[in-house]
């Protein structure tokens, strides 16, 4: 009777969410239609602070979580198994997004595009830098920086090397014990403080789609890159509706069982156009909503966030 309960509680409180983040986005579409002045002010001001606190957000747990799970995560004989199904999954996706992109861009062939500025200046400028030079950026000359310019890629170098330090302090010592204390209580703290964003994030929702019904209401000149526009959204969907469902379905998944207990990380990641301010919520759901194991999500999760972008 009480998982009964449970059930019937779990999914009164879905269809809520559910009907609040449509009613959001329902609201936010007529407000961007409509283009009050002052209330385009007010949702400008308030898209803008959510996607701050979230990448505010996004940098301290990306660190604080690769270190706890690296810090527990070696000591088991899982982490070898979780690390190569995070790299599998990783380069497999990736490259079938290429594959997918590739394969339109060949059928349609879309024209050419002529790009502002002599073709001298484009090749001096793109020609400055080496991938040396960017791996380097990479490297990170001071503890601080990385995290003010919100480096993601420097802050998961730094997590990691924590971590696996951590890791190798002798087993059980004080010392180990205290620090994975330290960074999974932190952990807690900033879930904590993602769960209270969640709580108004259709505010949030709502200022994004009006922020977004405004552009579109005003119309977008793409001119000559109409062709490659529709190739980007087409690639992007395939991938969405077609190859991540496969990967899910051979995994034993329902996708659209996935896709409801990540709907609020789907809708926040969709209006924000950004993987790092949604991380959070994305950890959050995959937790709470889909039930998996916190070592695990705490580990991919962030990892995927920095390597794993396929659109």
């Amino acid at each position: 009777m009480d998982k009964k309960i449970l059930a019937a509680g779990m999914q009164k409180g879905f269809v809520s969410v559910v009907v609040a983040y449509f009613l959001a986005i329902a609201l936010g579409i007529l407000a961007g239609i409509w283009e009050n002045h002052y209330l385009m002010i007010v949702v400008q001001f308030t898209s803008t602070v959510f996607i701050r606190l979230f990448k505010f957000l996004s940098i301290p747990i990306i660190c604080v979580s690769i270190i706890a799970s690296l810090s527990t995560l070696s000591q088991s004989n899982e982490s070898g198994r979780i690390f190569k199904h995070t790299i599998f999954y990783t380069l497999s996706t990736t490259i079938l997004a290429a594959c997918v992109a590739a394969s339109l861009y060949v059928l349609f062939t879309p024209a050419n595009v002529a790009v502002t500025g002599s073709a001298p200046d484009v090749s001096n400028k793109s020609g400055s830098h080496s991938y040396l030079d960017y791996v380097e950026s990479i490297v990170p000359d001071n503890f601080i920086t990385p995290f003010q310019t919100a480096n993601v890629l420097s802050v998961l170098l730094i997590a990691a090397a924590v971590g696996i330090a951590i890791a190798k302090m002798p087993r059980g010592s004080k010392n180990q014990d205290l620090m994975i204390t330290f960074f999974k209580a932190s952990q807690d703290v900033l879930f904590t403080l993602v769960n209270w964003l969640i709580v108004v994030l259709p505010i949030g929702i709502f200022a994004f789609v009006a922020s977004l019904a405004q552009e579109v209401s005003h119309g977008v000149s793409l001119g000559g890159l109409g062709t490659y526009f529709t190739l980007v959204i087409a690639a992007n969907l395939i991938q969405m509706f077609i190859v991540l469902p496969a990967f899910l379905m051979i995994k034993g998944f329902n996708p659209i069982k996935v896709a409801k207990g990540m709907l609020p990380a789907l809708a926040l990641a969709f209006f924000s156009k950004s993987s790092a301010a949604t991380l959070p919520v994305t950890m959050r759901c995959a937790q709470q909503n889909l039930k998996e194991e916190p070592q695990v999500a705490q580990f991919v999760l962030p990892m995927c966030t920095t390597i794993n972008m396929n659109g």
